[in-house]
């Protein structure tokens, strides 16, 4: 794994070049899941509870030692909406 491309929400920010980044990512047991446009409930609950627990990590993260929360399209998150 690399660094990460820089979101443009941190673009102008002058410390990012000495920062760390983190990417929180669910990925699925089973690769064809992945293809499921739309899941069962089964399977929608389960990726409902992956995203939930991502969601507590990334704010326990922020938390711990500071930072922003940033969702897959690069837009900031409100730390109050990962719990």
């Amino acid at each position: 794994m690399g660094r990460s491309a820089r979101p443009v929400a941190l673009s102008a920010l002058e410390w990012l070049g000495d920062a760390v980044d983190y990417q929180l990512v669910h990925v699925t047991a089973n690769p064809e899941e992945d293809a499921i446009e739309t899941p069962d409930a089964p399977t929608a609950e389960r990726w409902q509870e992956a995203y939930r627990r991502i969601g507590v990590i990334a704010g326990l993260i922020a938390e711990s030692v500071g930072g922003y929360v940033l969702d897959l399209d690069g837009l900031l998150v409100d730390p109050a909406d990962l719990a």
